[in-house]
Formats: C-alpha cells, sequence, structure tokens
C-alpha cells in the first residue's frame, strides 16, 4: 500500500489531474499489481521523480535511478536513456 501512495504523489507531482491519478491507479493492472505484492509502483515513483529532478537537483536524481538499477534489466536501460 506504500508503494500505491508513493506512486500518487510522483503523479501528483507531474501535476496529473486527480481523475487521471484515480484512472492510473484504478487500472486492472496496477489492481494486479497491488494484490500480488510487486514493487513496480516504487519504481515507476523512483523513475517518475529521478527525471523530474534530472535538470534541477542532479544528485538527488541520481541517487533516484541509482536505486532503480536493482533491477537488472532497468540498470541495463537508464545509461542508454540518460545519454
Amino acid at each position: 500500500m506504500l508503494n500505491l501512495g508513493i506512486l500518487a504523489v510522483a503523479l501528483r507531482r507531474l501535476r496529473l489531474s486527480r481523475l487521471n491519478i484515480a484512472l492510473v491507479l484504478l487500472s486492472p493492472a496496477a489492481v494486479c499489481c497491488l494484490l500480488s505484492g510487486q514493487a513496480a509502483f516504487l519504481f515507476t515513483a523512483l523513475i517518475f521523480g529521478g527525471f523530474r529532478l534530472r535538470r534541477t537537483h542532479p544528485w538527488l536524481a541520481g541517487i533516484l535511478i541509482g536505486l532503480v538499477s536493482i533491477k537488472p534489466p532497468l540498470a541495463l536501460l537508464f545509461p542508454v536513456l540518460l545519454l
């Protein structure tokens, strides 16, 4: 449940409307992810935060993206995306 709240805050920081946030959080994929206990919400929030803070706070963005690199497929993807 904490991951769900973290993702809601990250989506709100992207200036999405409450309706759009509710649609994302109540989608079938989100409900399935929540019920199975996966950490996809947490990784999504870290990715949003990392890209949002990339220009203003590069150190903090690097820490967030570094936390995402716990998953090996994402660790290989982000160096390419940041070029």
